[in-house]
């Protein structure tokens, strides 16, 4: 608590896979609300 602004929880899985796709999704979220920005 209070480490970040915005949490995102995904639920529990116990393959690996789960959490990449979140994290390729976040990623690629980000960068595009970046590019966004910059234009």
């Amino acid at each position: 608590a209070g480490l970040c602004d915005v949490e995102i929880r995904a639920p529990y899985s116990n393959f690996a896979d789960r959490a990449q796709e979140i994290h390729i999704k976040v990623i690629h979220s980000l960068i595009d609300f970046i590019e966004c920005n910059l234009k």
